[in-house]
């Protein structure tokens, strides 16, 4: 089942089995993306899960019956639930009422769906068909998935190890520390094209929320320009894994970046990337395009080296149709990423080497996002940057950033041969 059709499924599995909530529902009490609580007369309860699938589950397996027991089908009852960090409720008001009222207080949504039929069950069948059809034709999709972009640190668009986020690291990466594609490329090195492999860990603690961790697998392959090594062609294809929670986010996308030469110590990088995000465990399914310009400037010193990096990107989500069903939630970010690095030469294991101290900055422009900026502090350990022998290339080292909301630290892991 596609994440659209799973949303969709969740919130109708909810109405069609007879869920609703009034202003008077009680609220959930769980750090949970996902829950729902619900109080009819005579009995309440509540579940939360960290899965779009586990929401759906537990009214296959158990429906009103497993939260209050004693609802008995035309009833009023009272339900709030918690969809990746949107609140929807609904409700059917007095004893056999045929009024389904409908609510996703963050977004100003209130409508109310009037059943026929013969009988409550039919009446309040025939509301909830009313609402599917409102939700697949008003484009609630597009302002639940934008709500949660700017509101929700598990965002697989935005969040902690989103789709965006995650971008913007890959495309600054390409100019201003992927070692490999960069040493070397002068004149008496060794300019061979290059093979970029290596492993990110990250894991970053939110708050009233779980911790959130991430898989990253780089992947890059530099071609160089047989005339001038310093012009190169470098293409990436990063890999993701995230997850909140027991809950599984995939993201990646390929991207090409062409590093120009302005002098021995100044250089400019434009780049283009399409990437794109689906979970099942969130429901949710994006693709994004973006393009960035990226200068790097060195200071070269006797003791050790500034590398000054600069980056504008545009980032823009694009529309993403899966069955009946289309979906853009029509976030476009400008974003500012700028870092100041110092590498020096070492001695380490008996062999010349290079320690990097960096410092990034990184703010977001445009539609309102969860993180709208972040710092980030680094250090790395490799092969010496001034070794123009070389013929394969290994830094490794960890950075801790900063955000709204958010803390955490990154190990990092890179091979170039």
């Amino acid at each position: 089942m596609n994440p659209l059709a799973i949303f969709l499924s969740a919130v109708l599995a909810v109405f069609f089995l007879g869920l609703s909530a009034s202003p008077q529902a009680q609220t959930l009490n769980c750090n949970s993306s996902y829950g729902v609580s619900a109080s009819a007369p005579g009995s309440a309860g509540q579940a939360c899960f960290d899965k779009a699938q586990q929401f759906i589950d537990a009214f296959n397996t158990g429906g009103l019956k497993g939260l209050a027991p004693t609802y008995t089908g035309n009833q009023p009852i009272s339900v709030v639930g918690r969809f990746n960090d949107v609140d929807i409720t609904s409700g059917y008001a007095v004893l056999n009422s045929p009024i389904l009222t409908f609510s996703i207080p963050q977004l100003g949504v209130n409508q109310s769906f009037t059943g026929s039929g013969a009988g409550i069950s039919a009446q309040r069948d025939d509301a909830a068909r009313q609402l599917g059809d409102y939700l697949k034709k008003n484009g609630i999709l597009d302002q639940i998935w934008r709500y949660q972009a700017q509101n929700s640190a598990s965002s697989p668009i935005s969040g902690v190890g989103g789709l965006i986020p995650s971008t913007v690291a890959s495309d600054f990466d390409a100019n201003f520390n992927q070692t490999g594609s960069q040493i070397a490329a002068q004149p008496g090195g060794v300019n061979n094209n290059a093979v970029g492999i290596g492993l990110n860990y990250s894991s970053f603690s939110v708050s009233n929320r779980p911790n959130i961790s991430s898989f990253t697998l780089p992947l890059s392959y530099s071609i160089k320009n047989d005339i001038d090594p310093r012009r190169q062609l470098n293409i990436s294809m990063p890999i993701t894994v995230v997850s909140v929670g027991d809950a599984k986010t995939y993201h990646g996308g390929l991207g090409a970046a062409y590093r120009i030469p302005m002098s021995d110590r100044w250089t400019i990088t434009p780049g283009a990337r399409y990437s794109a995000t689906v979970s099942k465990d969130q429901a949710s399914i994006a693709g994004l395009f973006s393009g960035s310009v990226a200068s790097t400037y060195v200071f070269e010193q006797d003791a050790f080296d500034i590398t000054v990096g600069n980056m504008i990107g545009y980032y823009a989500t694009q529309k993403f149709t899966a069955g009946d069903y289309s979906f853009n939630p029509g976030i476009k970010n400008t974003v500012l990423r700028n870092g100041v690095m110092l590498t020096q030469p070492v001695m380490a294991l008996g062999q010349a080497m290079s320690v990097e101290y960096s410092i990034i900055d990184t703010r977001y422009l445009g539609t309102d996002v969860f993180m709208d900026n972040t710092q980030e502090v680094g250090v790395t350990l490799g092969t010496s940057k001034r070794a123009t022998s070389a013929r394969s290339y290994l830094r490794a080292g960890m950075s801790y950033t900063h955000g709204p909301s958010i803390s955490g630290f990154t190990l990092k892991l890179g091979y170039w041969f």
